[in-house]
């Protein structure tokens, strides 16, 4: 008997986002994210940032720029349902930890959340009601 074994760690470009936008029934989203850096582009619009994307594109840069960190972070939170406070936690947490330069306030979080929701509603519509219902219904995820 061959007692071999293998590990293996995939990793996909923006994979959280999808499998949420999938779920959100968000076709439009998932045919954009192979033409952009989506977390980039989901950057802008918490900034205000009327720049082209390359500014802050991870793979043009070949670094992570606090202001698309910031972006991916904050999309992860929204994607999570995450308070104001525990978005602003983990940008400010994470950067931290990975020294990207960057802090934001319980308001910019709350800004963006908002921002984020208002421009992709099917997330909070759609995802996160679902996952609701079946957790009232069954008292479980499967």
């Amino acid at each position: 008997m061959n007692n071999e074994w293998l590990f293996l760690q995939a990793d996909s470009s923006q994979a959280e986002a999808r499998v949420v936008w999938l779920l959100a029934d968000d076709e439009e989203a998932l045919k954009l994210v192979d033409t952009i850096d989506y977390h980039a582009f989901t950057a802008t619009w918490f900034f205000g940032l009327n720049e082209e994307l390359h500014n802050y594109d991870k793979k043009k840069l070949g670094y992570e720029h606090p202001i698309r960190f910031c972006g991916k972070t904050l999309r992860h939170a929204a994607h999570l349902g995450a308070s104001k406070r525990r978005a602003a936690i983990s940008v400010n947490t994470d950067a931290r930890k990975y020294k990207i330069p960057i802090v934001i306030s319980e308001q910019t979080a709350e800004r963006a959340l908002k921002i984020l929701h208002s421009k992709q509603p099917k997330i909070q519509s759609i995802f996160q009601n679902s996952v609701i219902e079946i957790i009232k219904q069954t008292r479980k995820l499967e």
